[in-house]
């Protein structure tokens, strides 16, 4: 049984569309982009701020306790950062789902008319 699941999981592959274009792993939300891209940039930033103004080998010879606070503060930003961007995103996703629900309402006010109506039909027949 653990064999044939471990078999089963595999990465997802890219797909192709109904024009055979392939979809890749880049996220189509903008704002997930712009979020990576700014992430990208800030390790990129962090990296040339440690080699710059605290050199890599004094980094590593920090206590633990400084080296973590200075990660904490350094990743602060990012944490904040994919925060908003959720939000956004879970926004958007709950707009898309009240839409939804409000078309599943108005279909099913329509199937009910549709029923009512066929009832009174047969009843008078």
């Amino acid at each position: 049984m653990l064999q044939e699941s471990a078999q089963t999981i595999r990465a997802p592959e890219p797909q192709a569309d109904s024009a055979g274009a392939m979809h890749s792993y880049w996220p189509q939300d903008w704002r997930i982009q712009i979020a990576l891209v700014v992430s990208l940039l800030w390790f990129v930033f962090l990296a040339v701020y440690i080699a710059r103004n605290v050199g890599w080998a004094s980094f590593m010879d920090l206590p633990i306790d400084e080296m973590g606070a200075f990660l904490e503060g350094a990743f602060a930003f990012l944490a904040f950062l994919w925060l908003v961007i959720g939000l956004f995103i879970q926004q958007s996703v709950l707009a898309e789902n009240n839409e939804e629900l409000r078309r599943n309402n108005l279909h099913s006010e329509k199937q009910t008319q549709a029923i009512a109506a066929t009832e009174m039909n047969a009843r008078q027949e």
